[in-house]
């Protein structure tokens, strides 16, 4: 197996650094680029008719695809402008169906106009709003609101979850809380033609599921693992797949279309077509795959898998066999192109990172051992498969996630072959949910399966250690692991001695820069975080964590203080930060020689002892000047001595 093989994956890696390129925030200009792009591609066209020597080729290939990727960001990039103001009252229309949150309803609407001083303005804004009306919204309903939005804000503290930018990328910019009494100018009851969009169908199979599955979390779930509507889910259900490590058959990905594919390919296997009849059938399935795409909302990796079956399929039909690497890495490019913002997705990176992980590790791990028993081949092969995803993406999900699941492997070996189950007579109730006594049954058996399920998850819920908690790894870490793991799914194909020698390296490379970062801890800092109604201190001296909470309640503490502690690596269990209350407002901290009023939100006394302060904005630390006025509240406050 050699690089030269898989030309994708060459192809992949041009593209993506020109990716990286654009959105380094260089100007570039999408006319000049393009430009360039063609002046580029004419000369490629000039060198294949006309030189003999094709020295050139690769180069300007290359170059064309570096440009490719810096153009396609700067296609779709909006230019930034200040979000308006809206102004009340407002009209909009709904885009969806209300998904049921623990309070409140949620929905998406659209802006078609706003007024401001007695003018209407239009305007094509997204909001989020929740409301606690007892009417139930549906899509193209329109609104008059008389309550303003507001404009999500950007996290104040530094590892906050950036909300703002989340919401940002589906170009929703305000979120409204209304209280009840919407009122409906039209509810734009759906006709004919709208009851065809893939949001009724959703919604439609979403009601099936409710009126023929009892449980009510089960019918959460088959939501969710069926239709890939996971909004609705409780925290704990969350929890409970995410601690037990099978988080991935809940949302609708890969697996589930590799299930629906295996589904439709069993159910034809007896009949044994011939050549020009299984093509067809083959076609019938691409389409199936696409429409269940459609209807689970175009997930990253759903797409992924129905890319990769329908370019095997084709290959297939052309007695072709091509190279996953190849398949894979063009289906990463087509998906980029079309949506370049789609690369910094943790569900597209995991999933890109899983099924390279499989190909790569599944063999290496089943060469370890070669059961004799059929069955327990089948559990070993499953369990390399959820071994080498592990493998590869525990890099990811510790950054990410900062957890690592400790009963992964028994968990997937009981809940996988459930799954496949669950699918398998999931289908078929999606598609004959329509005939009566069928679906009863059905849905009663799959009610039973989803409780069993809960109940599996329950029990490793209830074993004594279920994950390491609060870990961090580094950018370099992660591309150490991963080369490491490629020096293993190599082992046997390029000279050892050499691979050893990557081998040490990557270790000293790890080594030194645990070295820096260690070096870098040792400074002594104070960071007071803002919290919605109150703040909190955390300070480094260097060797252990002490902290002071004035009001930070426990919720607001894991989302807005501990993921800093985490990335920083300052441990669980801070000491108490001493303080006095020298009066009714103001704390001091003798052993920071800090004064702070609390009712102003002020540090009064404290400076000559700082070497550097700064504030946290637009998710980065900027330096304030030395004796301007220090306010706490608005965003954190990073202090250097």
């Amino acid at each position: 197996m050699r690089f030269s093989e898989f030309p994708f994956l060459r192809y992949l890696i041009f593209f993506l650094l020109g990716i990286g390129l654009a959105n380094r925030d260089f100007d570039f200009q999408p006319i000049w680029v393009g430009g360039v792009l063609g002046i580029l591609w004419i000369l490629y066209v000039l060198a294949i008719l006309f030189f003999k020597n094709r020295i050139w080729i690769a180069p300007l290939a290359y170059a064309q695809l570096f440009l490719a990727g810096v153009f396609v960001v700067q296609l779709h990039q909006k230019p930034s402008t200040e979000q308006p103001i809206l102004g009340t009252p407002l009209i909009a229309k709904t885009l969806q169906f209300d998904i049921e949150k623990p309070r409140s309803q949620q929905n998406l609407l659209q802006v078609y106009a706003y007024q401001r001083d007695g003018k209407w303005i239009n305007s094509k804004e997204k909001i989020l709003l929740y409301h606690q009306d007892s009417i139930s919204l549906i899509p193209e309903s329109i609104l008059l609101i008389d309550k303003a939005p507001e404009l999500v804000q950007g996290p104040k503290n530094p590892g906050e979850f950036d909300y703002k930018a989340f919401l940002q990328k589906k170009e929703i910019n305000y979120t409204l809380f209304h209280p009840g009494g919407l009122k409906l100018i039209d509810d734009n009851h759906p006709t004919s033609n709208t009851w065809f969009s893939p949001i009724h169908w959703r919604q439609g199979l979403a009601n099936l599921i409710q009126s023929k599955l009892a449980d009510p979390q089960a019918q959460k779930v088959a939501k969710a693992l069926l239709l890939g509507q996971k909004d609705s889910l409780d925290k704990n259900i969350r929890a409970e797949f995410a601690d037990a490590g099978v988080m991935h058959v809940l949302a609708v990905s890969g697996l589930h279309v590799g299930i629906l594919v295996s589904v439709f390919l069993f159910l034809v296997k007896p009949f044994k077509l011939k050549e020009w009849k299984l093509k067809v059938y083959l076609i019938a399935v691409v389409i199936i795959i696409w429409h269940y795409a459609m209807i689970t909302g175009f997930s990253p990796s759903v797409v992924r898998a129905s890319v990769m079956f329908t370019l095997i399929t084709l290959g297939q039909m052309r007695d072709r066999k091509p190279s996953i690497f190849n398949v894979l890495a063009f289906s990463a490019i087509l998906m980029i192109a079309i949506d370049p913002e789609v690369i910094f997705e943790v569900g597209f990176q995991l999933s890109y990172v899983a099924v390279a992980g499989i190909v790569l590790l599944q063999p290496m791990i089943t060469r370890l051992w070669l059961p004799t028993s059929p069955w327990i081949e089948y559990l070993w092969q499953l369990a390399a498969v959820s071994i080498a995803a592990q493998l590869a993406t525990f890099p990811l999900t510790v950054f990410y996630f900062h957890n690592f699941p400790l009963w992964f492997l028994p968990a997937n070996l009981l809940i996988i072959p459930l799954t496949f189950l669950i699918m398998q007579i999931g289908i078929p109730f999606l598609i004959l949910g329509w005939i009566p006594l069928l679906s009863d049954f059905l849905g009663w058996v799959l009610n039973s399966l989803f409780q069993l399920e809960l109940w599996i998850l329950n029990l490793f819920k209830n074993l004594p250690v279920t994950k390491l908690d609060e870990l961090t790894i580094f950018p370099l870490t992660m591309f150490c692991v991963w080369s490491l793991l490629l020096i293993w799914a190599s082992w046997d194909l390029f000279p050892k001695k050499r691979l050893v020698y990557i081998a040490c390296f990557l270790t000293f490379l790890w080594a030194g820069n645990r070295v820096i970062n260690s070096l870098i801890k040792s400074n002594s800092q104070l960071i007071i975080y803002s919290g919605n109604k109150g703040f909190a201190l955390d300070y480094w001296d260097g060797k252990q964590l002490k902290s002071w909470n004035q009001g930070v309640g426990v919720e607001e503490l894991d989302f807005k203080i501990k993921p800093n502690r985490i990335l920083n690596g300052w441990g669980k269990w801070p000491e108490s930060l001493q303080a006095f209350s020298l009066e009714k407002n103001l704390l001091f901290f003798p052993e920071l020689e800090l004064l702070i009023d609390v009712e102003r939100g002020m540090i009064e006394h404290g400076y000559a002892s700082f070497s550097k302060v700064e504030y946290w904005k637009e998710n980065k630390w900027i330096e304030q000047e030395k004796n301007a006025p220090l306010e706490i509240g608005n965003s954190s406050v990073r202090i250097l001595f």
